[in-house]
């Protein structure tokens, strides 16, 4: 078998979260090249030049968006994910704080392959 290299070029930034720190910016890259396998991070440094004349870079633009107030919704998914994370105890630990995290989806995907190494 032919061990043959895996490479994901990405034209967009990896992000770092919600750092507000390099160091913590610098782990939330880690974490993800860990999520993808990556053994290696590459940026451009040659031809930095080249890249330019070639690259068209887009204009940017924010806008503000407000959340609802009261998202019926989100109210009632909240309540069905804490009975669900009552009910399951704790044996993958406390549920980390604020479930649209990264580290939110971590202790869910852990306590799933608990689950399923108990066979339950």
């Amino acid at each position: 078998m032919t061990l043959r290299p895996k490479v994901v070029g990405l034209t967009a930034s990896l992000g770092v979260g919600k750092s507000k720190t390099l160091l913590k910016a610098k782990e939330h890259i880690i974490k993800l090249c860990s999520n993808l396998d990556a053994e290696l991070i590459s940026t451009v440094k040659d031809n930095i030049e080249e890249l330019r004349r070639n690259v068209n870079l887009p204009e940017s633009k924010l806008y503000s968006v407000r959340k609802p107030e009261n998202s019926k919704f989100e109210t009632v998914i909240g309540k069905v994910m804490e009975l669900i994370e009552r009910k399951v105890g704790t044996p993958c630990g406390k549920p980390p704080q604020g479930r649209a995290t990264q580290e939110y989806r971590q202790w869910a995907e852990n306590l799933y392959n608990h689950a399923a190494a108990e066979g339950t």
